[in-house]
């Protein structure tokens, strides 16, 4: 006897694949938060938000922080870095 995967293979109440596409066309295309893009699809605010945070698009606008690994924190300043207009 071999043992059995636990997950499912499908999810039948998974939204339609359609729908995330139309939800994600007017995320990107007409830059509509959730709120606006369940409105016009006629989805719950919930439903629309999840989908965003799959395929992650959630966010609007860039965070201020950068990506991990990437090196630097935000607002701070090289070394050496004249920051007043001066001459050091």
């Amino acid at each position: 006897m071999e043992d059995r995967r636990s997950r499912p293979l499908t999810c039948p109440h998974r939204t339609r694949l359609r729908t995330e596409r139309r939800v994600l066309g007017l995320r990107v295309n007409r830059r509509w938060g959730p709120a606006r893009i369940a409105y016009r699809l006629h989805l719950n605010i919930s439903t629309v938000h999840r989908i965003l945070t799959r395929y992650t698009t959630a966010r609007r606008y860039a965070s201020r922080t950068p990506p991990p690994g990437s090196g630097s924190a935000a607002g701070t300043v090289p070394a050496g870095t004249n920051t007043h207009g001066r001459a050091k």
